[in-house]
């Protein structure tokens, strides 16, 4: 058992796992990001539901989130600034997790609205929870562990700035 666990934790700090994992995680928030972009009328009243913001913010964060979940998703692929995206989408992962486990406490019965804006779709429980929860190591593994391997930022680099430095 004890070689099991340890080939596991050295796999998880192998910088070549980053990589596969910099493109999961890139496509996931690419993904998600898409319908709100769309529609983001749609995604400002998923964002109310949560009855969790002041009214003030609600059309600024379902503006602004997508956008970040997309420019996070496309830098973590492309490999630029790959530890900035994954600490920008780690805190928004927790910040979900948040909301969700929130509204499920107090039984609220609400569309997640994380990868549709379509009201009967993807109703917040457990599940949402754990698919959070799920992702969140994928993310804390990329900020802790990528070395630039297959990206775009490896370019940068070889100009005297490396994109380990600035993110």
């Amino acid at each position: 058992m004890k070689g099991f666990i340890r080939s596991v934790a050295l796999s998880y700090t192998d910088p070549h796992v980053s990589v596969i994992l910099r493109w999961a995680v890139g496509a996931i928030f690419i993904y998600a990001s898409m319908d709100k972009l769309l529609n983001p009328s749609a995604f400002a009243v998923a964002v109310y539901n949560y009855r969790i913001l002041p009214g003030g913010l609600i059309n600024l964060v379902a503006i602004t989130l997508p956008w970040l979940e997309l420019i996070c998703g496309i830098l973590l692929i492309i490999g630029l600034f790959p530890r900035a995206g994954a600490l920008i989408l780690s805190v928004l992962l927790l910040i979900f997790f948040s909301a969700l486990s929130i509204n499920i406490y107090r039984g609220i019965d609400i569309s997640c609205g994380c990868f549709s804006v379509s009201t009967g779709t993807d109703r917040i429980g457990l599940s949402t929870l754990l698919r959070d929860l799920s992702i969140l190591p994928m993310s804390v593994q990329i900020l802790l562990f990528d070395q630039g391997l297959i990206a775009i930022g490896g370019r940068i680099a070889s100009r005297g700035i490396t994109s380990r430095n600035l993110g």
